[in-house]
Order: C-alpha cells, then structure tokens, then sequence
C-alpha cells in the first residue's frame, strides 16, 4: 500500500469529503484525531484539521489528481520557496519577529509528513516537538531560514519615529528576503502573508525582477509561511522568556489575557521601564504607563 500527502484548505474539508462520497463504493469509517475519513474500493482518504490528507492504497495517484483537479492547494512548479511571517505584532509584551525559509522543490516531498500550519493554531509545545522532529529528519541542505527581530524598546523607539507598525514590519521582511535571496539557484516563488496594503508591499518589493511575489492574506495555508510562522513563534517566545528572566515575573501571551493589567502594574511598581518590556501604544499600557 503507497502513502501520498497532499494539502487542502480545511475550510474545504466538508466540501471535499461530500465530493469524495459521491463517487463510487465510497464510504465513511472512523480515524482518531482525523476530521473525517473515507474508503474509496481499496483506497483510504483521511483528512486531518491541518489540511493534510493522507492517501493510501493501489491508486493514490488517481485519486491525488483528482483532488488537487479541484481542492488542492499545492505549490506551482519553482526550483525553490519562500515564505515570511511574524509573530508578537498583536502581544502586549515583548517586540516583533519576522522569519523567513526557503525551501528547495525536492524538499517539499520531507516536509509534507509534518503537521505544519499557521502558529497560532497549535500549542507552542507542539511546534517545538515539530521543528525538532524537522530538524532531526529532513537534510540540513533543504532549508535555509533567517529571522529579524526588534525588542520592545527597539520597537517603541522605532514606532514613535515611523508612527508606523506595519513601516516597521516592511522594513524587517525586507531584510529577512534580501538575505534569502543570497542563496538563491533559478526561479521561485515568494510567499508572503498580506498585513497591509497589497500595493504599498509590491512597492516595498520592487527589487523582485525575476521571481514571483504572492502576497495573499491567510497566507500560512502555504508550507513556506506556515513553517516560518512557526519559527517566528518560537523566536518570539524566546523574548518573552528573557523579559520573564530580567523581571522575575511570568509574562501573559496576546493582549487580551485578564492577567496583562496587574503585571503591567506590578512591573511599573518594581521600578521596570515599561517601554523596556511592553509596546506603550497599546491601549492596556498607555494607561498604566501613564498613569
């Protein structure tokens, strides 16, 4: 029996699983941990709520065709892939992180064994586990990442220069791709996930002559995004453990934990520069911070 991966929005999963039912001898049967799964003859599909579907039996190649036909979402043909994300522009505490990889076409066929999607939908302990398990398994020579990261007081001091996150954002993409763009060997494609004006972004890019450039919003259902996304997370969670080692004081994640005001308090109570350790014009700071 051969196994074949391939990726599907799973917005679509309903769409493709009532599809997959009216074609002949299908059936449903139970997978733990699969949204759903089905037999088609001596054919198994089993979707997974990361978009991964698994194939397996005497006809996957059919059956693959016929899917990504309509609901696939996989990679046009280039000799390599980028794609860049950030993680911590939404967090109250800490700055931002941008990482980008790029991955060479005959890596992809490694990576789609592993449950990579967007970050803010699996635990941090799980992306750990997954870029251990990416790190140990798939060629060093596959992958090559970089990131950029400003800390708070960077990032405070930069805004009330530019008076301008998504200014701030544009300029650490720009130098995560330039310096991928080193490695390059032939044509790709680059994968960025939309966070501001599409046209102002096009323009932050006009070095790119030779290569594609996607910029689409959700743009993490791309392996390259959702696999920088990751690091991006892990990266940023470093900062967050330095702030929790300098102060002594265990640092909520996001901005809408009901913890936030009474750490912001503590902190400026303890004598610690808020703008050391927070972004100031959130809301739930500048009040404190002003105060």
């Amino acid at each position: 029996m051969s196994n074949t991966v391939i990726r599907v929005d799973p917005k679509r999963s309903e769409d493709l699983k009532n599809f997959l039912l009216g074609l002949k001898d299908a059936s449903e049967r139970k997978v733990k941990n699969a949204l759903w799964s089905l037999r088609i003859e001596e054919n198994y599909i089993t979707f997974y709520k990361s978009g991964k579907v698994l194939l397996q039996g005497k006809e996957t190649d059919k059956i693959k065709e016929l899917i990504e036909e309509t609901f696939g979402e996989g990679l046009e043909p280039a000799d390599w892939y980028i794609g860049i994300d950030e993680a911590g522009k939404g967090d109250t505490f800490g700055g931002i992180v941008v990482c980008g990889v790029m991955i060479k076409k005959d890596c992809l066929r490694y990576l789609e064994q592993f449950p990579i999607r967007d970050s803010k939908t699996i635990k941090d302990k799980r992306i750990e586990t997954v870029l251990k398990d990416i790190e140990r398994e798939v060629p060093k020579s596959c992958i090559k990442k970089v990131c950029a990261d400003i800390n708070a007081e960077n990032y405070n001091r930069l805004r009330d220069i530019t008076g301008d996150v998504n200014l701030l954002l544009l300029n650490l993409y720009r130098k995560v791709l330039s310096k991928l763009l080193r490695h390059k060997n032939g044509k790709g494609i680059i994968y960025i996930d939309r966070f501001t004006d599409k046209e102002r972004t096009k323009k932050f890019f006009d070095f790119i002559k030779e290569d594609k450039l996607v910029i689409e919003s959700g743009g993490e259902k791309y392996i390259p995004v959702a696999l920088a996304s990751m690091f991006a997370r892990l990266r940023f969670k470093k900062q967050i453990e330095d702030i929790e080692k300098a102060t002594g004081i265990k640092i909520p994640l996001g901005s809408s934990d009901e913890r936030i005001p009474s750490v912001l308090t503590e902190l400026r109570n303890r004598g610690i520069d808020l703008k050391r350790v927070a972004k100031l014009h959130f809301g739930n700071v500048n009040k404190i911070f002003s105060g």
